[in-house]
């Protein structure tokens, strides 16, 4: 265990995952996959013929996980969040229900199981611990300049009247301040974005760095969420070979995938 026993590596039959305790203590369990696992396909996460339907059984086998059904965004770098209100909610798929232009679903059904897939983007979970709301979110880098973390928070406060000093966030590892490298276009993307983005971004040349960790901890501590209540993996996944990376490996890139559903309420 790492990260005052906050997060866990997990190992079952040669796959490697990440878990938030923290979460699985308050009744959200979490996997994050790693590059023992491939979610990548040609054509989206619901076809036919891709070996992420046996990820999936693996996980749930090996984890007894409860989930009567899963649902996953069809990512396309939005700040778009679905609310998962019924088992029908979404379009079918062989083994998941999908929604087009998403990239954060939120929940506060029992036994569902919310998916987001990544490479170097950032794996942002949310636990409204009263309520038993969860969010599970895709924040790119262009995510993370619409605040998408903080827009779930918004629709759980909106819908399930969710206080924010209740939730309860999982950071995953994405890349990081010293490898999430843009030019200036890209920089006065997150200047517009955020009033206080020196405090996050350093200058090297031409270019600049950026925390996307960082930034997205500070976005939802605005809101209200503490600081305790957020664990933040500092792992990276450009220069960590146990990660897929879209920078490390180009056309060649993996992805992982978030999983989250909530345990049996005692």
């Amino acid at each position: 265990m790492t990260g005052k026993n906050r997060y866990s590596w997990v190992e079952k039959d040669g796959m490697k995952f990440l878990t938030f305790n923290h979460l699985a203590e308050a009744g959200l369990f979490t996997l994050f996959t790693t590059s023992t696992m491939n979610f990548k396909d040609d054509k989206s996460l619901c076809e036919n013929k891709t070996p992420n339907k046996e990820y999936l059984k693996f996980m749930v086998k090996e984890f007894e996980l409860k989930a009567d059904e899963f649902f996953v965004g069809k990512q396309e770098h939005t700040n778009h969040i679905e609310v998962v209100s019924d088992l029908n909610a979404g379009k079918t798929g062989e083994f998941a229900r999908t929604f087009a232009d998403t990239d954060g679903l939120v929940t506060d059904l029992e036994r569902v199981c919310l998916l987001t897939r990544f490479a170097d983007c950032t794996p942002v979970v949310l636990f409204d611990v009263k309520n038993r709301v969860q969010a599970n979110v895709h924040s790119g880098w262009r995510g993370t300049t619409k605040h998408i973390a903080v827009e779930a928070l918004k629709v759980m406060k909106e819908k399930y009247n969710t206080n924010p000093v209740n939730v309860l966030v999982g950071i995953g590892p994405t890349i990081t301040n010293n490898e999430f490298e843009v030019d200036e276009d890209c920089a006065n993307i997150f200047r517009e974005s955020f009033d206080n983005i020196d405090e996050f971004m350093r200058s090297e040349g031409a270019k600049y760095m950026i925390d996307l960790q960082e930034l997205i901890e500070f976005d939802l501590m605005k809101e209200g969420v503490r600081k305790e209540s957020i664990e933040t993996i500092k792992l990276s996944t450009r220069y960590d070979e146990r990660f897929h990376s879209y920078r490390r490996q180009g056309k060649e890139y993996g992805l992982m995938c978030m999983l989250s559903v909530k345990l049996a309420n005692k």
